[in-house]
């Protein structure tokens, strides 16, 4: 599993994985790192790259090349939708500067503005203007970028470009029953005899399995189809 997220410094993405163990074949290890190698050198140039996950590894009680660790907490009350309790730690980073002149990303411009009549003579009129400043003389390539360039050009002083709107693809009714198995979570922690934490985990479990299933279903609407509304 892979996130990016946006820092001050640049982006950051998170690589959380989880590892065969030492005694697994080794055709199920091999398969696994090349896959991970994988997913590394798929991280865009310049973001800072977090490793994380259970490697299944024994460090020992020796630290000494962990010293930029500064900080761990245990986490007992959060509901992250698992029987292990979440860890939050501080730890330095050194960021290397990276060189970004040549990375390029894309845009795309807003065409549905073009459904307007006004927009559309708009834009004619802009690119026909774009279009007879082209020098008629030159080769193939040359005269097949300036032609390029006249509409980007165009869209751009038009159309603008399209912005990037996430949309809320958890229901209402689904953050209920997440606050209700966060209730449950809590319950579990403050339960003072074996029989009502069991009890209180059976309620618990039951509703995670929900929250999973709700969400799953949302995600691959999403992922297929789309959502509207």
């Amino acid at each position: 599993m892979t996130a990016t997220f946006r820092t001050r410094v640049r982006n950051a993405t998170i690589i959380q994985c989880y590892a065969p163990t030492e005694t697994s074949p080794f055709c199920e290890k091999d398969r696994f790192y090349s896959k991970l190698n994988g997913t590394l050198n798929n991280i865009p140039p310049g973001n800072i790259k977090i490793l994380l996950g259970d490697f299944n590894a024994k460090v020992g009680a020796n630290n000494d090349n962990l010293t930029n660790i500064m900080d761990t907490r245990n986490k007992r009350s959060a509901d992250i939708g698992s029987d292990h309790h979440l860890l939050i730690g501080e730890f330095r980073l050194k960021i290397v500067r990276t060189d970004t002149r040549n990375i390029h990303t894309s845009t795309r411009l807003d065409i549905q503005k073009l459904k307007n009549p006004n927009i559309r003579q708009q834009y004619r009129q802009q690119l026909q203007l774009n279009i007879t400043n082209i020098a008629p003389h030159g080769n193939v390539d040359s005269k097949w970028n300036a032609i390029k360039d006249a509409f980007i050009d165009a869209g751009s002083k038009v159309l603008g470009h399209q912005r990037k709107t996430k949309k809320d693809w958890i229901c209402t009714t689904t953050w209920e029953v997440i606050d209700e198995r966060r209730r449950k979570k809590a319950a579990v922690n403050s339960a003072r005899t074996r029989a009502s934490k069991e009890a209180a985990y059976r309620q618990y479990e039951t509703l995670n399995k929900s929250v999973k299933r709700r969400i799953s279903g949302r995600q691959k609407r999403f992922q297929t189809i789309g959502y509207k509304g």
